[in-house]
């Protein structure tokens, strides 16, 4: 298992930025509000050989089923095989995201700061990997992921340590799972 390099913003980011020619937050004046617009998820090419291993898992075991007469499981495979072949060819709708001094807008819907915890962001150049977790106090989706597009993540860091503390947030199991099967 490889590491993944990752950037400390407090510390590296204007560096990379400069490296990069992205524009640093230094002495320009931040804003009171930024928005931009980004896929609500990012895509990878499927190969033929993922969709030969879907179809190919999910025919051996609605087989299997089959053969012990478990035709509810066999149906339920068959289904979840459709849902993860049409989820997978899916295509992003591109939303609108912006940050405010009332809260964080994602697609129009306003996240205030009191239903907040904290802040992440994940910023992985090599891997073109910029996205915003945010720690919600809900129990059922402690954390929303925003991706930042090309927007710039010093700025994003810088905006939102007026209003939210900044804490490292993991990946979920089911983050690292999906990016590594191509979802």
């Amino acid at each position: 298992m490889s590491t993944a390099h990752v950037v400390d913003l407090k510390k590296a980011v204007p560096q990379v930025m400069a490296q990069e020619n992205k524009p640093k937050a230094g002495n320009a004046p931040l804003p009171q509000f930024l928005s931009w617009e980004a896929p609500e998820f990012d895509t990878y090419k499927k190969s033929r050989g993922w969709h030969v291993a879907l179809f190919g898992i999910a025919g051996l075991l609605i087989f299997i089923t089959v053969l012990l007469e478990n035709y509810t499981a066999a149906a339920f495979f068959g289904i979840a095989a459709a849902v993860v072949y049409l989820y997978g060819n899916k295509e992003p709708r591109v939303l609108t995201f912006a940050i405010s001094g009332k809260g964080i807008e994602i697609a129009g819907r306003l996240y205030v700061y009191e239903s907040l915890r904290s802040f992440w962001i994940f910023y992985e150049p090599h891997a073109r990997r910029s996205e915003l977790s945010l720690r919600s106090n809900k129990t059922l989706m402690p954390y929303i992921r925003i991706p930042l597009g090309s927007t710039n993540p010093v700025t994003v860091h810088a905006l939102l340590s007026r209003f939210l503390p900044e804490r490292k947030h993991a990946d979920s199991v089911a983050d690292t799972l999906s990016r590594k099967a191509g979802f």
